[in-house]
């Protein structure tokens, strides 16, 4: 079983719930749900890499730390 394969698995639930969401979206429910949580460079390799999820774009977000925005890319499942 791969390393990341019960992660694959959360990011592909909540992405068929939840289409075309970002990568704050999906990290913030990935570490409010699994006891473990991961990490957002664990994260982006998997969008990144999975061939069942493809990048649709991206969008700037706000950060309340620094009081600037950072651009996060905005994800979905394949279809078939």
């Amino acid at each position: 079983m791969a390393r990341t394969a019960r992660l694959r698995m959360k990011v592909k639930a909540f992405l068929k719930r939840n289409p075309n969401s970002n990568t704050r979206q999906v990290y913030d429910h990935i570490n409010s749900t699994l006891r473990q949580g991961t990490t957002m460079n664990q994260l982006t390799n998997v969008l990144a890499k999975d061939p069942d999820i493809k990048r649709t774009g991206s969008e700037r977000v706000g950060s309340t730390i620094a009081g600037g925005s950072y651009a996060v890319g905005r994800w979905r499942l394949q279809e078939d």
